[in-house]
Parts: C-alpha cells; structure tokens; sequence
C-alpha cells in the first residue's frame, strides 16, 4: 500500500487488473429486490402508452398547426428585405473576385509588405464600393491592405463620408 516501506507506487499495484475493471455495478443495472417494473404483465392489447413508443396510431403532434414567430410572424420582421451591400458581399462573385485579388498580390499587404493570412489581411476597394457600382468586381479596382493599412485609407468603415 502507499506509503509502505519498499512500495513501488502506480495504481497497477493497488489494483492489479485496474480500476473496477470487469466488474459490474449490480446496484445501478439491475432492478432491486421487490422492485418490479412499470409495464411488468402489460400488452400493447392493454396498455396505449407502450404502443409505438407512447403514440397512438392517428394521434397529432402537439405543434401541428401551430403559428411560430418566424418570418412575417416575428415581430421584427421587415418584409424580407435585405441591403444590397450585404447581398454582394456575400455572393459568391464576390467571394472569388476576393481570393483572386489575395493571390494576385501573393497574400501581401501592398502599403506595408506584410504577409498574412486572410483572417489578417483586407481587400480594399480602390474607388469606391458605393460610388462605383460598375467596378465591384473589377480585378483593378481592389488591393489587398493588412488592418492597419486599410484602417488609415478614407473610406474605412465609412470614415469617409464623415470626413467630407
């Protein structure tokens, strides 16, 4: 045992065959003396409730017909609108007109020269998103910047419109 004179320690030799291995635990997997089950003598004849798993053949959900608060329901609910901008930025275009400015620009700021990943890094629109709808998936139009780079350009986070 530990703490004797001579005992080489580990928990092998406290318990050769490891920890309660093999061996069941009778007081959780099995009912106990004069304990009889709930359905103990029942047949799906008698009993509904252990008929396919408590249901009743023709029985109706308890949220069939009901009205949820989704879409025209929910109360913030503005008819389906949806900004443009988040439209574009999330079209697949953009998602590639994106990845093809990164790799032109091998994944490198072009103000600073730092090398990032594209959780770092930004494609910024030269000329503007919004003034220039024409060029937004103009290859020439975009430069990749890191953060910082980006966050001193003027029309960072329409920093632009604020200044003017």
């Amino acid at each position: 045992m530990p703490f004797e004179k001579g005992y080489q320690g580990g928990i092998k030799n406290l318990w050769p065959g490891g920890w309660n291995k093999g061996i069941p635990n009778p007081s959780k997997t099995k009912f106990k003396n004069g304990h009889t089950p709930w359905n103990k003598g029942l047949t799906k004849e008698i009993d509904k409730r252990i008929v396919n798993g408590g249901r009743e053949k023709g029985c109706i959900p308890w949220n069939k017909g009901k009205i949820f608060m989704v879409r025209e329901n929910h109360p913030n609910w503005k008819g389906g609108i949806t900004p443009i901008n988040v439209k574009i930025r999330n079209s697949i275009e953009y998602k590639e007109w994106r990845l093809n400015i990164f790799r032109r620009d091998n994944f490198t700021c072009q103000e600073c020269g730092i090398r990032g990943s594209k959780s770092y890094l930004h494609v910024h629109h030269i000329k503007s998103f919004a003034k220039y709808p024409k060029l937004i998936f103009d290859l020439n139009n975009g430069q990749t910047l890191c953060i910082d780079c980006h966050k001193l350009t003027d029309t960072y986070a329409k920093l632009g419109r604020l200044m003017k």
